[in-house]
């Protein structure tokens, strides 16, 4: 999820050409969260494709996922310099 962050913030569109990944993200992910209230699907003004984007409880979400992983990384360095003194 944290690797495709920046599509799941602006929103993907169901559009012709889309990547795989926002394919991917659109038709299997976003369905899923939606049913949560994490993520939305809305109308595109002037367009025949629609949106999907997360809501600002999946902003939250999404900010609790990459504390979790700053943190994790923190104690990963942590633990190697331990390691690394007491040799």
């Amino acid at each position: 999820m944290l690797s495709a962050r920046d599509s799941l913030v602006t929103g993907i569109d169901n559009q012709y050409g889309m990547k795989p990944i926002d394919q991917f993200l659109y038709f299997n992910v976003l369905p899923k969260i939606e049913v949560h209230g994490l993520a939305t699907s809305e109308k595109v003004a002037g367009v025949k494709f629609r949106r999907k984007a997360l809501t600002p409880k999946g902003h939250a979400f999404l900010a609790y996922i990459d504390r979790l992983h700053a943190e994790k990384k923190e104690t990963k360095t942590d633990n190697r310099g331990e390691e690394a003194s007491d040799v």
